[in-house]
């Protein structure tokens, strides 16, 4: 089970798939234009796997809350994926070559050659939506909070 293609469409997903559900998120912080506007510059070379602008310009790099789900994604998705293909839930991937620019879901199903490796990473994909969801909503009130704090000093 030392197949790359396990590490690359289920494991380095700390890009992969966590980077996109970031950028889609973003466009649910309405009130932070900032970020939805963000997300729009993010989008388009987030779809061929180009991150940078999101990574530098949010920043998720170097921001302590953000670190946190960077660094747990890719060790919940490791986690996750093998348990899932040692078990037998999803087969062993097959080795298939395929562009790490494959989208979501299509690459699960054809690096295992089963809709079970389409819906771990689908299921991968809601988990991660929702830890980041949470740490963006701590970021979004911490920000809240010193854009209120710096009104009340001026």
């Amino acid at each position: 089970m030392t197949s790359p293609y396990l590490t690359d469409f289920f494991v380095l997903n700390g890009g992969y798939l966590s980077i996109p559900v970031l950028i889609s998120l973003l466009f649910f912080f309405k009130k932070r234009s900032e970020w939805n506007d963000l997300g729009k510059i993010a989008l388009v070379p987030g779809i061929f796997g180009v991150y940078e602008p999101l990574i530098f310009g949010l920043p998720v790099m170097l921001n302590p809350i953000l670190f946190i789900p960077l660094i747990a994604t890719p060790i919940i998705t490791t986690t996750l994926s093998y348990f899932a293909m040692a078990s037998g839930l999803v087969p062993l991937t097959t080795g298939v070559a395929l562009p790490y620019t494959m989208p979501l879901v299509i690459s699960g199903a054809i690096v295992t050659n089963s809709i079970r490796g389409a819906i771990l990473q689908l299921l991968l994909l809601i988990l991660l939506a929702f830890m980041w969801y949470v740490f963006l909503k701590v970021l979004d009130g911490q920000k809240t909070q010193t854009e209120k704090e710096s009104l009340t000093h001026e």
